[in-house]
């Protein structure tokens, strides 16, 4: 994936050499996780993390953003607090689009706090406001889910669904505010992108681009 920067910094015990794992699509698994796992990257008690994701571009039609973390409540760890998601252009001015829901904590598994909106919204840069309690919190990956075309599907299905809407009248280019539909195609676009972490990281257990 993409490189990103840390500010202050992943734990050097755990480095995070290319800073893309929270996107490069590596999870933890789902059967007993343990935070020595490598996917995870490990936050200290009582911080907060902005994760800052740049998209590449400009993109469209984003509906759903995602932080897949550890849920434990054993060896000084804790699920999430809370997690708040804004967007922006040019990554100065933010608009604020809610709050993820964050799921009942369960003995140790992997879990996601999700922010699905309504409507449609577009941007290039997403910020994520990561917030702990008082114990240590670890993060896998972030995800960002838009409604566009995945160029890696085939082709003839891709030409089959253009014809469709082109049947239907439906081929302008969609803006920020419509109606998420959510019959159509999900693809997540923030694989393998840049991201900044302002906070700080656990040095036993850095962010070593594992988000």
């Amino acid at each position: 994936g993409a490189s990103y920067a840390a500010s202050p910094g992943a734990n050097e015990t755990y480095p995070d050499p290319f800073g893309t794992k929270l996107t490069d699509g590596l999870l933890a698994p789902t059967n007993e996780p343990s935070y020595m796992h490598d996917a995870f990257a490990g936050y200290v008690a009582g911080s907060g993390q902005n994760i800052i994701l740049d998209l590449g571009q400009g993109q469209e039609k984003l509906y759903q953003f995602r932080v897949s973390y550890l849920d434990t409540q054993s060896a000084g760890i804790a699920p999430l607090g809370s997690v708040t998601v804004y967007i922006s252009d040019d990554s100065k001015e933010w608009e604020k689009l809610g709050t993820a829901d964050i799921p009942t904590s369960q003995p140790t598994r992997m879990a996601e706090a999700v922010l699905t909106l309504e409507h449609y919204v577009s941007a290039r840069y997403v910020r994520f406001n990561i917030r702990g309690t008082n114990y240590w919190f670890f993060l896998d990956e972030i995800s960002v889910i838009a409604d566009v075309e995945n160029i890696h599907s085939d082709a003839t299905y891709l030409e089959a669904v253009k014809n469709a809407y082109q049947a239907l009248g439906t081929v302008a280019r969609p803006t920020s505010g419509e109606s998420v539909d959510l019959t159509l195609n999900k693809t997540m676009i923030s694989h393998g992108m840049s991201y900044e972490i302002i906070g700080r990281t656990e040095d036993r257990y850095p962010d070593d681009g594992k988000l």
